[in-house]
């Protein structure tokens, strides 16, 4: 529907929006730690630098099933209630990629603090296993 109303079976179609990744995250390379001494031999594949949160997909997937619903829709409630939660004022872009055994929730905003708030309500799962900074090849998120 062009306005964004109701469709036949009841449910909602919502426009798609469109925004440049560099409004709302920072590209580059994540070399902390190992990488850090590094040269660069010659250009680097794009890549997009931002708080990263790992879960476990075997635990993912048994707590979804507890609620009845599939991991993918389990993930998503848990990032609209962290996002709400945040309360940011800057913009910022979540996404999911895909690993095996894990899949990594990547919070990317220009704001300094760390999402506390976001981190409170996503990490509260036993399939939680880690957080960081990482980047990731924009191709790879959805």
């Amino acid at each position: 529907m062009p306005d964004g109303g109701n469709m036949a079976d009841g449910s909602m179609s919502l426009p798609v929006q469109s925004f440049r990744l560099s409004e709302v995250a920072e590209d580059g390379m994540d070399l902390g730690g190992f990488g850090a001494e590094m040269e660069r031999a010659g250009p680097l594949p794009m890549r997009v630098l931002g708080e990263c949160f790992a879960f476990d997909n075997r635990q993912l997937d048994e707590e979804a099933r507890r609620d009845g619903i599939g991991w993918h829709l389990w993930s998503l409630r848990q990032v609209v209630v962290g996002l709400w939660h945040e309360r940011s004022r800057n913009k910022a872009y979540v996404c999911l990629t895909l690993h095996p055994g894990v899949t990594r929730v990547f919070f990317c905003s220009h704001q300094e603090d760390w999402p506390e708030k976001f981190y409170e309500i996503i990490s509260a799962t036993t399939a939680f296993m880690d957080s960081g900074r990482d980047s990731f090849p924009p191709g790879y998120a959805w």
